[in-house]
């Protein structure tokens, strides 16, 4: 068996949770919506301050509720200390995710993404690759010792990913169709499209990541 190095090296990590997740989605997908189902019918005040409202308010109503939480983590051989935040025990995980960014799923608690971000990603490379290698050499030990295992779960490639894709195509396909059934413009329709229609398609087209 493996030991795993402890350096106590502190790295920069952002808490955040899947209501941010939502709350970015709302906020980029709601003005498009609007423009495209409303926008003819509205006054460019009216527009602006909808616009604004939906872009602005999720966002700001996820910070309200749990507010992102800059913090200092250092990886053991069982689990994640932080500076300020509470202890994450590796035997408290029921799932993780690393595709993009460590996704924690926890028993009976919220579920964390631990992120970096532009500033300090070469710093966030370093605590991703110590937290991968920790839980991985952590389950080898409790395969030994006959205990339960937290799940490590994939975004892409995965059946609610592909769904995800296909149910974005197929709401865009409806937004057109009602633009051109109720005589909307159907123009900012299909400009919304840029943005949606890629979005599905590269969530249906994607493969797992290991």
């Amino acid at each position: 068996m493996q030991h795993f190095n402890i350096s106590n090296t502190e790295y920069n990590v952002t808490i955040t949770t899947r209501l941010h997740q939502a709350s970015l989605i709302i906020s980029l997908i709601g003005p498009l919506i609007i423009l495209a189902t409303l926008g003819e019918h509205l006054t460019t005040a009216e527009i602006l301050i909808s616009t604004t409202t939906v872009l602005v308010l999720p966002i700001f109503f996820s910070m309200i509720v749990f507010p992102p939480i800059k913090e200092h983590g250092i990886v053991h051989e069982d689990h994640i200390k932080f500076s300020k935040y509470k202890t994450i025990y590796f035997s408290q995980i029921l799932q993780f995710n690393l595709d993009d960014y460590i996704k924690i799923r926890r028993t009976e608690n919220i579920t964390l993404l631990l992120q970096g971000n532009r500033k300090n990603i070469e710093h966030y490379k370093a605590f991703y690759k110590d937290f991968e290698y920790a839980i991985k050499l952590w389950q080898q030990k409790q395969i030994k010792l006959k205990k339960n295992l937290p799940i490590q779960t994939y975004f892409y490639g995965s059946f609610k990913t592909r769904l995800l894709g296909g149910a974005l195509l197929a709401g865009y396909i409806s937004l057109l169709l009602i633009a051109v059934i109720f005589d909307a413009n159907y123009i900012l329709v299909i400009a919304t499209g840029g943005v949606i229609v890629p979005v599905g398609i590269f969530l249906i087209l994607s493969v797992r990541r290991d």
